[in-house]
């Protein structure tokens, strides 16, 4: 038992240390009342620095966790690589409009409650200065 632990032990501290949950961005809706935040996670059972991209669409103040979909979760989808390039612009306190260049990805499957009063609306990015 002793030397199964002293194999398992390193497995699980390197698990632990390549572990991500780093806000990257955050954008507040104009009247504050929402918030979208970009969070880089660590695909799950990878041993390795595998990460993705989540969006998070919630109630201003709400600091989500990676692989969340549950209150005070509005919206949520992935962002497609490069992250750098996504572009999330509050039209209106309750309107999220959310670009990027990626065709062959875009837009994603996004999984949200209609019922939440916040619309997402997906376009291709304009490139900058276009705005």
């Amino acid at each position: 038992m002793k030397k199964l632990l002293v194999a398992i032990l390193p497995c699980l501290l390197l698990t632990a240390c390549l572990n991500t949950n780093r806000q990257i961005k955050l954008v507040p809706s104009p009247l504050g009342t929402y918030q979208v935040q970009v969070r880089e996670c660590q695909v799950r059972g990878s041993l390795t620095r595998d990460i993705r991209y989540e969006v998070f669409v919630t109630r201003a103040g709400a600091d989500e966790q990676c692989y969340s979909a549950k209150e005070p979760v509005l919206a949520t989808f992935l962002s497609p690589s490069p992250v750098e390039k996504l572009t999330l612009t509050w039209v209106s306190d309750t309107e999220l409009r959310v670009g990027h260049p990626a065709p062959s990805y875009w837009p994603p499957q996004m999984e949200r409650d209609r019922k939440k009063g916040v619309t997402v609306t997906f376009e291709p990015a304009q490139p900058v200065g276009k705005q």
